[in-house]
Formats: structure tokens, sequence, C-alpha cells
């Protein structure tokens, strides 16, 4: 795991395996770090986390109640595997302590799934009144976080009537101002595929199914391709990585992040089931294992091919012809060798980088002596402004624009840049009129201005 703030350029070192009787092996180690920062993901990824925090319990070695530092820690785990959007199982009453831990790590909050609000089948006017009033009261729980949305559960894999009754529910979810999602099967388009808004569904990817949720205006996420659990890193990485991707579905959320069914330590001891788990909880800790590291290959190829897809998109309102490079997108093969893939993308990043005039360097002889984000100009600005900063050293720089509520709207500049003084152009013509906030960070230093577009 490189720090964020690294330089660039090529590491080697050695890792030597030793004992008592002298030096065994020794291998050679180069690691070379790229000229760029990954961007998020596209695609959601999300998890049945079962965890809650518990202050007042403390059983330890479970999946379920977790001390308010355990809880912490897997929070952060998720994060640095490219997992934001973990669902709750917290109640109502309890939730504070974890959106307070969630905020804490860095968590995004556009967006909450609740396992522990599930709706049922309930069909009169009293019962579906009162899911509406548990909706609102969740609502208004969540906002105190800064939350956006609020994605209440169904009945888990319901098939049939059961299914189907569910209709005058996920209407009142709606209603009452929330999203549906629950985990389901291929055949649920044809049922609720109005209602639901992100289906959840197991098995092989189906980019045709994925059309026709979209058609419907509605999300797709894939589970059980494989459940969590199976010691094949290379599964992993390749179906919840590009080939998520390339099938035009929306994001992930299999089961679990972990699940016990018998003895936590014996994955073989339930005769139903084998243990659903991608990490092992210790008192103070998490063991991680080799599919989980491959899940977050996956996560990253798709971070990968999402940088390179967010500089076309940049390019292409830059006015430049990206015809050959969406072609070249268009053609990758996700059951080709992931790290040759991967190699190219970050080639076409790179060409990119090195061509790019998004930003035109204004640099004099002499490097500048501080840091420094100049205010945009013109200010206020229709659609177009330019922004300049200086930096006196070679810095990893990141140049990005806000709206008011916090939401970033674009990333300017993420890259290694050379000492000096820079001018990017904005151009904010897919913007509503309105105040926004640009931000410059390089090295340690960071600092912000305001900006108002109109229209």
């Amino acid at each position: 795991h490189v720090p964020e703030d690294a330089p660039s350029g090529k590491y080697t070192s050695q890792f030597t395996i030793s004992s008592d009787q002298g030096v065994i092996q020794t291998f050679p180690i180069e690691i070379e770090v790229l000229p760029f920062n990954l961007d998020q993901s596209r695609l959601t990824y999300s998890i049945y986390y079962n965890g809650y925090a518990d202050k007042w319990t403390y059983v330890p070695y479970t999946y379920t109640t977790k001390t308010p530092a355990q809880y912490k820690l897997e929070m952060q785990d998720l994060k640095d595997h490219g997992v934001l959007y973990p669902t709750t199982y917290q109640i109502l009453n309890n939730l504070d302590l974890d959106l307070q831990i969630r905020q804490e790590v860095g968590l995004p909050n556009d967006k909450l799934f609740t396992v522990s609000l599930s709706t049922g089948n309930p069909q009169s006017s009293s019962a579906l009144n009162d899911l509406k009033a548990q909706v609102s009261q969740w609502k208004d729980k969540i906002a105190q976080y800064g939350y956006k949305e609020l994605y209440v559960y169904g009945i888990d894999e319901a098939q049939g009537d059961q299914l189907t009754s569910q209709r005058p529910a996920w209407q009142a979810v709606h209603d009452a101002g929330a999203k549906m999602f629950v985990a389901g099967y291929n055949f649920y388009i044809d049922y609720v595929g109005d209602l639901l808004d992100v289906a959840v569904i197991q098995g092989d990817l189906n980019k045709s199914l994925a059309d026709k949720w979209h058609a419907k205006g509605n999300k797709i996420y894939s589970y059980s391709n494989p459940q969590c659990g199976q010691e094949n890193p290379e599964l992993y990485r390749r179906n919840y990585g590009l080939s998520l991707w390339k099938n035009g579905y929306d994001g992930a959320m299999d089961y679990a992040y972990q699940k016990f069914y018998t003895s936590e330590w014996n994955d073989f001891d339930n005769s139903r089931y084998r243990e659903e788990t991608f990490t092992y909880v210790t008192s103070d800790g998490i063991l991680k294992t080799i599919e989980w590291e491959g899940f977050r290959e996956g996560v990253d190829d798709v971070r990968y091919i999402s940088t390179l897809l967010n500089k076309i998109d940049a390019m292409k309102k830059a006015g430049k012809d990206v015809s050959e490079l969406e072609a070249w997108v268009n053609s990758i093969d996700p059951s080709q060798n992931l790290d040759d893939v991967r190699s190219q993308i970050i080639d076409k990043i790179l060409s990119i980088s090195s061509t790019s005039t998004t930003d035109v360097n204004a640099n004099s002889n002499a490097a500048p002596k501080d840091y420094e984000l100049a205010q945009n100009y013109p200010n206020p600005f229709n659609p177009s402004t330019s922004i300049k900063y200086s930096i006196p050293q070679n810095s990893m720089v990141s140049l990005k624009v806000y709206d008011i509520l916090g939401k970033e709207v674009a990333s300017l500049v993420n890259e290694q840049k050379s000492a000096g003084s820079y001018e990017v152009n904005f151009n904010a013509n897919s913007l509503s009129a309105g105040m926004y906030i640009y931000e410059l960070k390089a090295g340690n230093f960071t600092q912000t201005k305001k900006m108002m577009l109109i229209k």
C-alpha cells in the first residue's frame, strides 16, 4: 500500500528470508509509483456487513457485535479495499455511534443501505403508514450526518407471491422519500422492475439484463458470483472488476464481509453452508484473506479504467478528438490477462497526461517561493474561467471543484507536477448557476477559494 504522498518513481530494495543458520534466499524488489492518483471507482462497491458498534456489550470474535474500536478498524479496512458503502444492520436507536465512526473514517455520505429497516409485505393502510413513519425517522436521523439518500431492504431473495406482495410496501417507501434495494434473481425485472431502485442480482453477469434495469431507470448490482469465502483471488478480481464494468453493472454487494454459521474458525463445520466471509475477526484486529485482496484488485482495476474514462471526458469537453481512445476502451476484453490489461490502461493514462493541454504551464525561469492558489478569473464567470496556482517544489497536485454542499463536481488536476506556476481552464457549461468551491492540495499544502457561476 503506497502512501498517497509518495513521490513518483521506482523504488528498489530486497526481501530476505533467513534462519539461525543464516540467509536462505534473497529476492530483489522493485516498486514503481506512478505519477498520478487513482480516481474513485465509477461503480458503487458495497458489501453485506453484519457488524454494528456496541459499547455496552463485548462479545469477542463475533461477526455482529463490535467494540467501537473494532468497528472503526473494519470500516477503515473496507475503505482501504475500495468498499465505500457497506450495509448497516444497526437498529435506529443505536445508529449514531455507527454513523459517527463512518464519518471519522471518511466514508461517503451520499447514500446509506440499511438492512435493519426491512419492509416485509404489509397490506393494510395502517401498517403501510407505520412503515412510512419508520422511513421518515430513519431519514431524519441520517440527515444529521449529511446523508442524502436512504435505501430500505425488501424481503431477501423472495419468490412467487411473496415477491409481488411487497409492491404496496415498496411504493410506501417511495412515497416517504426513500429507495428500495434487495437481493434476488434475474426474473425480478418482470415483476418489480419499476419499484426496485437497486436490484442486487445473484449469479453470472448479464449485460442484456443490466440494459433492461437501466431502461427502467434503476440500477443493478452483482452478488453471489461467487459469494465471499472461496480461496480464489483471481475469480473475485475478474468477476467483480472489469467484467462488472464491461457488462454495464452499476456496482457490487456480495455476501459477506464476515459471516460465521457455526465456529468462527472452521469454514466447513456447518452441514448446509460453508462460511461466507472475506475476513476473520480477532480480539483487536482483522485477519484478511487472499480472496479479499483479490476483490480489492478488482476494485482497483475499475479505478484505473475510471481514471482513464475521466481523462477522456475532460478531453472531450475541451473539444479534443477522443474517438480512437474510446474505440480502444470499448475493445477491452476482461477475459484476458488482467495484469496486461491494467498495464495497457496505465499506458493510455500516461500518454494522455504527457500530451494534455488541460492545464497550461506558465512557469517562469525561477521556481515560485511559496505555494499559492489564486482567485479565478473572471469571477463571476459563464461558462468558463481560469485558475492559477504555484508550487515551489515537485509535488503530487490535486485541484478539485465542489458544489456548496461539498459534492465533488470536477477534478481538474490529479497528478505529479514539477515546481512552477500553472493555469487551468475550467468549463462549467454542464453545471447549474451558483457558488462553487475549488481546492488545491499539493504536498502538505491545502487552500480553498470560492467562485460564482452565473447563467
